[in-house]
């Protein structure tokens, strides 16, 4: 049987270990994001110049991996990838699709 002290014990340390998987996803999303946005940028000024591009499939995997808003603000700014389908269906719904996600753990974190 456990004692009532150590217990509450190992739930703060539950508690702080959710905080710190918190922070460690957040500033996860926060950067793969900001690739996201400033990769579209670097093809975008690439395909202007007409030097060689940064792959298609490195683009979506930047997506898929968590930077689906990051490519789509980007996207949509410099107004690149804008005519092709994939992307344009593409990117939003894979940003909405994360963003549920994030919101649905959030609500599951903080015990809603």
């Amino acid at each position: 049987m456990v004692d009532e002290g150590t217990r509450i014990r190992v739930q703060d340390h539950l508690r702080c270990l959710k905080l710190d998987i918190t922070i460690i996803a957040v500033l996860y999303l926060v950067v793969i994001n900001l690739v996201g946005y400033f990769i579209m940028y670097a093809d975008k000024k690439r395909a202007i110049r007409h030097e060689y591009r940064i792959p298609e499939k490195n683009l979506w995997l930047i997506a898929i991996i968590g930077g689906a808003v990051g490519t789509t603000l980007g996207m949509n700014r410099f107004r690149h990838k804008t005519k092709h389908l994939s992307f344009k269906l593409g990117f939003p719904f894979l940003a909405f699709i994360q963003v549920a996600a994030i919101v649905y753990t959030a609500g599951y974190l903080v015990g809603l």
